[in-house]
């Protein structure tokens, strides 16, 4: 327990952090449930090269009780179009650890598909790195009551009242047009929808 390692993915566009407000209450409440000292500056004391003032950039931050360290990345976003259901009903990651290896034993269960769904105790929660929202036919945006993970992405779409939250299993997906992937550095239309038949 004392060892244990988080990580928080955070977008930069022109050299500005998005998102903060939902990023400090997560690695806030993540310090205080695990005993981690976080200072309220850290965030705003990063420093953001100027050559890269212009890149959509991914900044990773990895911290635990002995240390918090930050690395910088051009982003570039994957291209996911199909889905596998995988079940999967004892999975934990309700907060953003470092250590993914039950995510990642997942995945090795796609079987060809581009990622996966996680379905737990019967309804959709996540893929292994985003929420989800889906597309209705009249272009509202809903996303799961159930989820692995309350993402700052989900966490402000919600707040601001651009999704709402609806309990979902595989059979309700036939009721959607489309579905996105969101997450810290995805908002709903900054990825192509995936076609629900696409969801096997």
């Amino acid at each position: 327990m004392n060892n244990l390692s988080f990580i928080e993915t955070i977008r930069v566009r022109n050299g500005v952090l998005e998102n903060l407000f939902f990023h400090k209450k997560r690695m806030f409440e993540t310090c205080k449930e695990f005993n981690i000292d976080f200072k309220e500056d850290y965030l705003e004391n990063i420093i953001i090269p100027k050559d890269l003032s212009s890149k959509e950039l991914k900044l990773r931050i990895i911290y635990s009780k002995n240390s918090f360290e930050h690395s910088l990345e051009i982003y570039n976003r994957r291209k996911i179009s199909t889905l596998k259901l995988i079940e999967a009903n004892d999975i934990d990651y309700s907060f953003k650890y470092e250590d993914r290896d039950k995510l990642n034993n997942l995945l090795k269960q796609k079987d060809g598909a581009d990622e996966i769904l996680i379905v737990k105790n019967g309804f959709i929660t996540d893929t292994s790195f985003s929420n989800i929202v889906l597309l209705d036919q009249s272009n509202q945006l809903f996303t799961p009551t159930t989820y692995l993970l309350n993402g700052t992405q989900r966490q402000r779409l919600l707040a601001q009242n651009q999704i709402k939250e609806i309990p979902l299993t595989p059979k309700d997906l036939k009721n959607y047009k489309s579905l996105h992937l969101i997450n810290a550095l995805n908002e709903p239309l900054d990825t192509a929808p995936i076609q629900i038949e696409n969801i096997y």
